[in-house]
């Protein structure tokens, strides 16, 4: 995967353990655009729908996960 584009904005995939028992979670940085701030995306999942929580800029994906 070279990439994600939730809501539009671009971002990279740097954990995928989306489908791992116990983990449920898919990090997501966004690529800057224009000197845009970068933030990071967390999808989680329960049995029936996706989550998406983005993050402020600077705060590390690991901490949206808690």
């Amino acid at each position: 995967v070279s990439g994600l584009t939730p809501g539009g904005q671009k971002c990279s995939v740097i954990w995928d353990s989306l489908l791992q028992d116990g983990k449920f979670t898919m990090d997501l940085p966004t690529k800057s655009t224009s000197r845009a701030p970068t933030s990071n995306i967390t999808v989680t999942m329960t049995a029936k729908m996706l989550i998406l929580l983005m993050g402020k800029e600077g705060v590390h994906g690991g901490m949206i996960n808690k």
